[in-house]
């Protein structure tokens, strides 16, 4: 009987394990079915999309583009002066400007003088008479070369200069042919610098160009190209400055900026810098809003960027009809779906004009 009663307890219990079971499947079900409809009551695609703002650039054919360059004041001529023959020096440069023709320095050359005064009296001892006539011409002569010996060992300013360097001391020995005074050419210096041969094939040798020195603007003309590459893929530019300019107010050899406008080859869009982001590895990318059936759905582009100015840039890659997200970008991802805002595409850019 014992053995009896404990079976039927068991057959007794066997229903309640089965319904409480039951009961805990069904709790944790309902709990699951809860925590879904709180955290996404309605699916990704039931979503009201977001709003965003969209321009639809405008092509620009041959935009005018600003590029910048440093460059150097330098004197228009810088030359080193010697003598042709060798000799002792006797006069040096006394003071730093010099006109041009002024003695800038001499060789002793007493020697030549006592030769031609004597070759002088004698022409005056000779009477002026056809008998004496090859006699006084072949005094004549020495008197000539005798003056252009003097030349020889005078040292003149080839133009207004400024006295760089003098190596040298007076009574000191100087070789022929060996340089030792450096001037410079005073008056309106030039700008020298160098730029890519490609980019130097768009500058026109009559415009006119703007460089920037201390914050003063000064106008500059394209005097001359070097002929060869100073290194490969450049060149050497020098440009004379048109506008006047005071001693005072520059320095040889100071840096100056060179601003350049010139058409570009290529047509593209401006477009707010706002709707550019950073694609990593050098590359930059832009969101599109294309239309999707019924709907406008984000799309991710790489872009080219030309030119940046103030706060748009020069897109030369193909945007022609698209609509794309003018700010917001972090709002959004590709692929989401979005309402859009469509607003009128203004640079408020001025157009860049070389100055005549």
């Amino acid at each position: 009987m014992t053995f009896s009663t404990k079976n039927n307890q068991k057959r007794t219990n066997h229903p309640k394990r089965l319904w409480t079971l039951v009961f805990v499947v069904f709790t944790g079900i309902c709990s699951s079915c809860q925590y879904l409809s709180e955290t996404d009551p309605v699916g990704s695609e039931e979503r009201s999309p977001i709003r965003v703002n969209v321009v639809r650039p405008e092509i620009t054919e041959n935009p005018v583009t600003t590029m910048s360059y440093f460059g150097t004041i330098e004197p228009r001529s810088k030359t080193s002066l010697g003598f042709p023959v060798g000799g002792k020096l006797t006069r040096l440069p006394q003071q730093t400007n010099y006109q041009s023709n002024e003695i800038l320095a001499e060789l002793d050359h007493t020697n030549i003088l006592d030769q031609r005064q004597s070759a002088l009296d004698q022409l005056d001892q000779i009477p002026d008479t056809p008998e004496q006539s090859e006699r006084r011409s072949r005094l004549q002569d020495s008197i000539s070369e005798l003056d252009r010996q003097i030349e020889l060992r005078k040292i003149s300013a080839p133009f207004d200069c400024i006295i760089e360097k003098v190596q040298g001391s007076l009574n000191g020995f100087v070789a022929a042919q060996r340089p030792f005074i450096s001037v410079i050419e005073r008056g309106k210096p030039v700008v020298r610098l160098k730029i890519p041969t490609r980019f130097s094939k768009l500058l026109d040798s009559s415009g006119s160009y703007i460089f920037v020195m201390n914050d003063l603007a000064i106008e500059g003309k394209l005097k001359e190209k070097s002929p060869v590459e100073t290194l490969p893929g450049t060149v050497t530019l020098e440009f004379e400055i048109v506008t006047e300019l005071d001693e005072s107010q520059f320095v040889f050899g100071q840096s100056v900026e060179a601003r350049f406008s010139i058409p570009t080859e290529k047509p593209g869009y401006w477009i707010p810098l706002t709707a550019v982001q950073d694609a990593g590895s050098g590359l930059f990318s832009i969101l599109l809003a294309n239309p999707n059936d019924d709907v406008y759905r984000v799309e991710k582009r790489l872009v080219d960027i030309a030119e940046t100015r103030e706060d748009f840039v020069f897109v030369i890659s193909d945007l022609k009809g698209q609509l794309v997200i003018k700010d917001g970008t972090h709002r959004v991802v590709p692929g989401q779906k979005v309402q859009i805002n469509l607003q009128e595409s203004k640079t408020g850019l001025a157009p860049v004009i070389n100055p005549e």
